[in-house]
């Protein structure tokens, strides 16, 4: 039955499951379906080919930047200056450019785009840059930096809604383990069904710091949010984790590390 399920049929489950993170039983049943290959943006081909395009895209230039400013004034806003970063989904690793005059020390980019990583790594560091950079080519999911290695700051950057609701919590807390103490998460979703649903479950092991709903408004101003599939708005939050244990330097645990950093 569950194999038999016509797409009509699973887009409605995942519509129920990510409106309705109280309704477990819809997700349960769409990680039951048997996945017979990876979705597409699961490959390092395929956003070898889409992030060139989509960071030099005009609307994901303008968008980068707002959320990196965005997120430098959050910090900001709770006294938080991070000297070590780590950010998933950091493309070309823009956002180093943004923290360093504010006391950047060592940043680290993972992506999946093992070509994206290539021209990262190879791109001069901004005059006066005193930080260290290191990018990695990997998968979110089985990444691991070093077990020692501790972060001020953690950004999930427009990666979570590309993976089940669930999985996309879990790989939240689990990153969480390598959080100094005193620092923050950062999570970055366009606003959509699922990713409202991320939001909903992180907040059940998260306390929200500070956040910010951004939206590049065409034409003339607004004082809303649009429904807009070419310019979606985004929510960028910061987050601590509540569990006892995570980011007060307990030893991390799971996946393999990172030996192959370029």
């Amino acid at each position: 039955m569950l194999t038999a399920l016509r797409p009509g049929a699973g887009h409605l489950l995942r519509l129920l499951a990510h409106r309705s993170p109280l309704s477990p039983l819809a997700r349960r049943i769409l990680a039951a379906r048997p996945r017979l290959q990876a979705a597409p943006h699961e490959t390092a081909e395929y956003w070898n080919e889409e992030a060139p395009r989509l960071c030099r895209a005009l609307n994901g230039r303008i968008g980068n930047e707002l959320r990196n400013q965005a997120i430098v004034v959050m910090l900001e806003a709770i006294g938080l200056t991070p000297r070590r970063v780590l950010e998933l989904g950091c493309a070309f690793g823009d956002l180093a450019d943004s923290l360093e005059p504010r006391g950047l020390e060592a940043y680290r980019g993972v992506d999946l785009s093992d070509r994206v990583i290539d021209e990262a790594g190879s791109r001069p560091a901004p005059a006066g840059a005193t930080s260290t950079r290191r990018f990695v080519a990997a998968d979110l999911r089985t990444f691991a930096p070093d077990a020692e290695r501790r972060f001020d700051l953690i950004v999930f950057n427009e990666v979570l809604y590309y993976l089940p609701v669930d999985e996309a919590v879990r790989q939240v807390q689990r990153y969480a383990q390598w959080l100094a103490p005193g620092g923050a998460l950062c999570v970055s979703m366009k606003k959509q069904p699922k990713s409202e649903a991320i939001t909903a479950l992180l907040r059940r092991s998260m306390d929200w710091v500070y956040g910010t709903l951004l939206q590049q408004q065409p034409g003339a101003p607004a004082y809303r949010v649009q429904r807009d599939r070419a310019r979606p708005a985004y929510l960028v939050g910061l987050m601590r984790p509540r569990a006892a244990g995570l980011g007060s330097g307990a030893e991390p645990a799971g996946a393999e590390p990172d030996a192959d950093d370029r």
